[in-house]
């Protein structure tokens, strides 16, 4: 006699029917649950307030995040110079 070895959920999608529908059934409730929220959204007037900042930190992390941005800062200079001159 063959015996299965390993945990139920770690079968393939084929080893059960019941799965499949206890799955289909998640996925259709999940869809209606998301549809419902989205009429909510669209029924009432509200305003999304994000209230929680953290300091991330000043300055560039490495000395090659500098070197980057102060050559960009420069090609930036020369092309608003270069179009001063042309004008």
């Amino acid at each position: 006699m063959m015996r299965s070895c390993g945990h139920f959920a770690s079968k393939s999608r084929h080893y059960s029917t019941t799965l499949d529908a206890i799955r289909g059934e998640r996925r259709s409730y999940r869809q209606r649950q998301t549809a419902e929220h989205a009429r909510e959204l669209l029924d009432e007037e509200t305003t999304l307030v994000v209230s929680h900042w953290e300091f991330a930190g000043v300055g560039y992390l490495t000395t090659g995040d500098t070197t980057l941005a102060h050559s960009a800062a420069a090609r930036a200079h020369e092309r608003r110079q270069a179009a001063r001159d042309a004008a």
